[in-house]
């Protein structure tokens, strides 16, 4: 059995077309891996506007193959923090493990989401990869279409400042992005 790959996404603009992203995003990955999906909800919670991702129409829209991993949610977003800062990494890193395990059995990749419209550095789900990176080496994480998350030293460099001013709250706004 294959480990599946985790892409990493943010839905901004799709509320309403649920229909047609999971045609595109299940058609790529059947075509280019021969695998289906599980789509792994990284929110803290799901009271949002976009339509196909409420609270309600979430679990409906993408059964059986949902997972919500509230603990990876920031916590920024609720307002619990003013720093971005992930609810319990620890708790959700069991649960994808678990969905990893599940992904592998069930011949899936992973979709791992939020509904962030910032460019994918400035959300907290490249704070959820990078920490999943750290805790998983073994894994393959990418961003949502096929790029490779960067592991460089100069992404290092980036996520260092990035993990200083958003999680260690030396900004106070959760909504500035890095400067390194």
């Amino acid at each position: 059995m294959t480990t599946p790959i985790i892409l990493v996404w943010g839905y901004e603009k799709w509320g309403n077309h649920v229909p047609l992203l999971k045609r595109v995003f299940s058609n790529h990955s059947q075509s280019t891996r021969g695998r289906g999906l599980l789509w792994v909800d990284v929110r803290r919670h799901r009271k949002v506007r976009a339509k196909g991702f409420t609270e309600s129409n979430v679990v409906e829209n993408f059964a059986p193959d949902y997972v919500w991993i509230p603990e990876f949610g920031n916590e920024a977003v609720t307002g619990e923090s003013s720093a971005m800062r992930l609810h319990d990494f620890n708790a959700g890193l069991e649960k994808m493990r678990a969905t990893v395990t599940r992904a592998t059995a069930e011949n899936k990749d992973i979709i791992l989401f939020c509904s962030c419209s910032h460019a994918y550095a400035y959300c907290h789900r490249h704070l959820v990869a990078y920490r999943l990176h750290e805790a998983e080496p073994s894994w393959t994480i990418k961003e949502w279409a096929g790029q490779d998350i960067p592991r460089t030293q100069r992404h290092e460099t980036k996520m260092e400042a990035f993990t200083e001013r958003f999680v260690y709250g030396s900004s106070r706004r959760h909504n500035v992005p890095p400067t390194a």
